[in-house]
């Protein structure tokens, strides 16, 4: 497990321990929990929006027809 270093405000750091301490947890916990919890909720958007996105490409698919030309005719440098 990686230590991380923080610099916050005493007050903040007070109001933190505090909250902890009511929750029966430590301010390790508390960090712990809120960071894996924000994971947790931006893989969740990442997987909606790129469903959302997949949807969106299927549904404004466009058909143009057959393809009449060749790779070598777009690169024809006569």
């Amino acid at each position: 497990m990686a230590n991380l270093t923080l610099a916050i405000d005493d007050r903040l750091l007070r109001s933190a321990r505090l909250a902890a301490q009511e929750r029966e947890t430590t301010l390790t916990g508390l960090v712990r929990d809120f960071l894996s919890q924000f994971a947790d909720e931006e893989a969740h958007k990442n997987t909606v929006l790129a469903d959302e996105l997949e949807h969106c490409f299927k549904k404004n698919a466009l058909k143009i027809g057959k393809r009449t030309w060749t790779r070598e005719c777009l690169y024809d440098r006569s």
